[in-house]
């Protein structure tokens, strides 16, 4: 009799034995081991997927920051989507590191600008206002231009000097400059832009300081951006950055806050201008054609 009720308290500790080891495993490979997945992003309401050959899921995230619970903790390929911007991708092996900082970069691209209809009466209106671009400056009589994005502002060249004339309070400014112009743009309240034959000098209204910018030949800065114009022969410029296989004009984006270089487009025909112009940037080509950047 004792050996009957013994056998069956070893049968039930046997029982409670495996019932533990299967909770304890259990726990472990499905419950315990869950995770919770963090990803940081620059900014909000975007989508991801997280997925692989056995498991996929959706999220939408209002906020910069999204935690997900309770995630098995295997290896995944992280897609992330927002509209306007560059899609993310990323792989990422949940039992090793289940947090991630992420930085959306904006899908800034060049649209072309659809070219307005021949308008006889303006373009006479323009080449008369060209005749007439003249003023008296020190008993000379010497041409002027405009400067682009600023209607206050005139410039003109007398011998070997540059001067930018305030037409609304008539100031001046004159500088010693030899080089050729293409033209004078304003980038920021206080500077403006001169791009030459050999480059662009930047001079300051203020304080009156003129500055070469060795750089590139030309560019605009808008908000963290800059955009640069390298030109087709410029080998120079172009290996630095390993350009050197495209052989065309580049416009280029550098992002100042994460040092990242990439072309936005490039073109057979050359570069004339890029300017600000109400808070957009324009480009215009040799061939006559102009294009607006998008979505900076």
């Amino acid at each position: 009799m004792k050996k009957k009720y013994s056998n069956r308290f070893l049968g039930f500790l046997l029982l409670f034995f495996i019932i533990w080891i299967t909770y304890i495993l259990y726990s472990y490979f499905f419950k315990i081991s869950y995770v919770n997945f963090e990803i940081n992003s620059n900014t909000n309401s975007y989508s991801w997927t997280l997925y692989n050959v056995k498991y996929k899921k959706d999220f939408f995230c209002k906020q910069e920051k999204c935690i997900i619970e309770n995630l098995p903790p295997f290896k995944y390929k992280l897609t992330i989507k927002k509209d306007n911007y560059n899609t993310f991708f990323k792989q990422v092996d949940l039992s090793k590191n289940n947090k991630i900082d992420v930085v959306l970069e904006k899908d800034i691209f060049l649209e072309p600008l659809e070219k307005k209809e021949f308008d006889k009466k303006d373009f006479i209106r323009k080449l008369k206002a060209k005749k007439q671009n003249f003023i008296e400056y020190k008993n000379q009589k010497l041409k002027y231009n405009n400067v682009v994005n600023n209607d206050n502002y005139i410039y003109f060249k007398s011998w070997d000097f540059l001067i930018l004339q305030n037409v609304k309070n008539n100031t001046y400014i004159k500088k010693e400059f030899i080089p050729s112009i293409n033209y004078i743009k304003q980038n920021w309240n206080d500077l403006f832009i001169i791009n030459t034959n050999i480059g662009s000098f930047y001079l300051n209204k203020k304080t009156k300081n003129l500055d070469y910018f060795s750089m590139f030949d030309d560019y605009v800065k808008k908000w963290d951006y800059y955009i640069w114009v390298i030109k087709e022969d410029d080998f120079v410029r172009k290996n630095n950055f390993w350009f050197t296989n495209n052989k065309l004009n580049l416009v280029v984006l550098y992002n100042i806050k994460n040092k990242k270089v990439r072309i936005i487009d490039s073109f057979w025909s050359k570069i004339t201008k890029i300017y600000l112009e109400n808070n957009k940037v324009f480009i215009e080509l040799w061939s006559d054609k102009k294009y607006e950047l998008k979505n900076i």
